[in-house]
């Protein structure tokens, strides 16, 4: 595995009795992290049931570079942050977890949610200005989650689609359930703030 251990949606494990959960994305992020920081990531291992190390190589920072980048956000980004909270509904920690970084780190509020009946009752609750809605849910899908959010609040709600699929017929079904956008998982970030920005 040491050759494709970074790409993505691959994992050691592929039987169907697997008792972890994750998508195969974490080392792929991993390496995308690193690389935008000037480094490099490596992995060895021994081989089965020996475990593996992962070496994690960055640039040593200058002598009186700033650690923290202090500047306020520019008027292009903060034009497509929402207006109010975004509900985040994904059942998948790690996944969640990124995506809720991702968005802080542009000055979103975020709610979360893990699954779909808990996704549908905080964005009623709420009435964020926007929900990211994983596809794949337990209790309700994603497709059950918009339809009830739409029969509820109408448009006042931005509805984005996140799924492993991305056919066309992915897509169209994504629409006709109630949702505006429909993103592929990983998501790029770009598009992430185009669909909320709308």
């Amino acid at each position: 595995m040491l050759e494709r251990i970074f790409d993505m949606f691959v994992q050691g494990d592929g039987s169907l009795e697997r008792s972890d959960g994750g998508m195969g994305l974490g080392l792929a992020l991993v390496e995308r992290l690193v690389i935008g920081h000037g480094g490099a990531v490596h992995a060895r291992s021994d081989g089965p049931g020996s475990g593996s190390e992962l070496v994690v190589q960055l640039p040593r920072a200058q002598e009186g570079s700033a650690r923290v980048d202090t500047r306020a956000p520019s008027e292009e980004a903060s034009s497509a942050t929402p207006s109010g909270p975004v509900v985040l509904v994904e059942d998948q920690a790690d996944n969640r977890e990124m995506l809720r970084l991702i968005l802080e780190q542009r000055g979103v509020e975020v709610l979360e949610a893990g699954d779909g009946e808990e996704g549908v009752a905080l964005i009623l609750r709420t009435t964020p200005a926007a929900a990211v809605v994983d596809i794949g849910l337990p209790r309700i899908d994603g497709f059950e989650v918009a339809r009830r959010v739409r029969a509820e609040l109408g448009d006042a709600v931005r509805l984005i689609a996140l799924t492993g699929y991305g056919m066309r017929e992915d897509r169209e079904r994504a629409l006709a359930a109630g949702f505006d956008s429909h993103l592929v998982k990983p998501v790029d970030v770009a598009d992430l703030e185009a669909a909320l920005g709308g």
